[in-house]
């Protein structure tokens, strides 16, 4: 029953961090296309 509760704890803890990972990924290559608009002009 333990081990149960690990494996859903880490598969939603897995989930969360590669959500987030997502989002600063995103917002960071918005700031480098932005940032490479920028110098072009």
């Amino acid at each position: 029953m333990m081990l149960y509760f690990c494996a859903i704890f880490l598969t939603n803890a897995y989930e969360y961090m590669y959500d987030v990972y997502i989002h600063y990924l995103a917002l960071h290559v918005q700031n480098i296309a932005m940032w490479i608009m920028h110098s072009l002009h």
